[in-house]
């Protein structure tokens, strides 16, 4: 400005020579140079501005670009720290990432990996996007066979956008052990419990045979009497042959021969056989009311020793003038059969023992009918569910078994 002001006095002084037509007089000479001078103090004001406002914003470009490089790098570092195994991948399924876990638990190298797909380092995920979720599997580790568990998620961007799949894997190995431990141990405490309860069940037979025949020994007894102590003798050796054959069906693996047959009728056998059983002088109503005619793909024969347990058990449980409810009940490809009683129930400290080998609350019995049934039903790819609420208010047992496809 203070140049172009110079240059106007040269011209209105006539130093400086200009045509004419380019001669300023006085008035108009103050005005260009009060014009010139706004002009040039605004353009240097918004040329400050504007460098300014370019200055902070590069100032934050530049702590944006550090901000996202120390989340980078943090985010490098915690999957880096992390114990478990963690792979990412693109949209193309190729690996991007693979941390120091999972080159440790697959002994393979970074470089080795980043490109290939998750299948082939891992056998069990053919399908990836299939893959998603929980999964176990073994992969070749070194030369030998590591057990892992793997979870893949869909990795998204802050859109909500999938960018591809996150993997995380644990190594199984010491948990597979430690479970093999446990089942070991439960197996071994398994057999001790059921030594003794076997020990138990046959001492009293034999004891009782034993008193019998010493007693016959002797030949101190009366004829009539000595009849009484054979049938006792006869009656304690079926006692302790129906023990073996109960212990033998339950612990002896059985053949099962898989047929369809109609459920509905074999309940409706097993009512009718129920209703005619010794009820030790009780009134009971046997209710049954299958829904409709259902098949069900399993050894027939063994199924009904499933059912007559645990309806005979119902009628034993039930009071006088008590009621037995048989029914069935259809959940998608299964089906529950139904047996409930208005007896006295089951104690809850019972609850969790009643399926184990051996284990009765009645005076008579062996305490395997529950653990046979329990262990047909298993063998027919169902279970047995027990429900009662308590002393006095009845109890319910399922079993479920899956429908035939026939």
């Amino acid at each position: 400005s203070i140049f172009y002001g110079m240059l106007l006095d040269l011209q209105l002084f006539k130093i400086f020579h200009i045509s004419t037509a380019s001669v300023f007089s006085a008035k108009d000479f103050f005005y260009n140079i009060f014009a010139h001078i706004v002009a040039f103090y605004l353009i240097a004001f918004l040329g400050g501005y504007l460098a300014e406002k370019l200055h902070k914003a590069t100032k934050s470009l530049e702590h944006q670009d550090t901000v996202v490089s120390d989340l980078k790098a943090f985010s490098r570092y915690v999957i880096e720290s992390m114990s478990s195994g963690v792979f990412t991948t693109d949209l193309n399924g190729r690996i991007i990432i693979f941390n120091s876990s999972a080159q440790e638990i697959t002994k393979l190298d970074h470089a080795a990996v980043i490109g290939k797909r998750p299948a082939d380092i891992f056998p069990f995920l053919d399908n990836l996007m299939n893959s998603l979720g929980r999964m176990e599997g073994d992969i070749e580790s070194g030369g030998v066979m590591v057990p892992v568990g793997m979870r893949l998620s869909s990795l998204k961007d802050g859109t909500g956008e999938s960018i591809g799949i996150i993997g995380v894997f644990q190594d199984l190995t010491e948990l597979k052990e430690m479970e093999e431990e446990v089942n070991r141990k439960e197996k071994w405490a398994f057999i001790g419990e059921l030594s003794a309860s076997i020990a138990h069940e046959l001492r009293n037979p034999l004891a009782s045979l034993k008193g019998s025949i010493e007693m016959l020994r002797e030949k101190k007894v009366s004829e009539e009497y000595a009849d009484y102590l054979m049938k006792i003798a006869l009656s304690e050796m079926d006692r302790l042959n129906g023990i073996i054959t109960d212990f033998l069906l339950y612990a002896k693996p059985q053949e099962i021969n898989r047929e369809s047959f109609d459920l509905q009728k074999a309940l409706e056998d097993i009512a009718a056989l129920l209703r005619s059983s010794e009820k030790n002088g009780k009134d009971v109503t046997i209710i049954a009311r299958p829904a409709g005619a259902l098949n069900v793909n399993g050894d027939a024969k063994k199924l009904q020793q499933v059912f007559w347990n645990l309806g005979l058990n119902a009628v034993n449980a039930a009071p006088d003038k008590g009621v037995i409810d048989i029914y069935t009940e259809q959940r998608w490809n299964v089906v529950e059969v139904v047996f409930s009683d208005n007896g006295p129930g089951i104690d809850p400290d019972d609850m969790e023992r009643i399926f184990y080998p051996f284990f009765t609350t009645k005076e008579s019995g062996t305490g395997l009918g529950l653990s046979i049934a329990m262990k047909i039903a298993e063998e027919h790819g169902g279970n047995i569910i027990a429900e009662s609420k308590g002393p006095g208010k009845g109890s319910t047992f399922r079993v479920i078994l899956p429908l035939s496809n026939k």
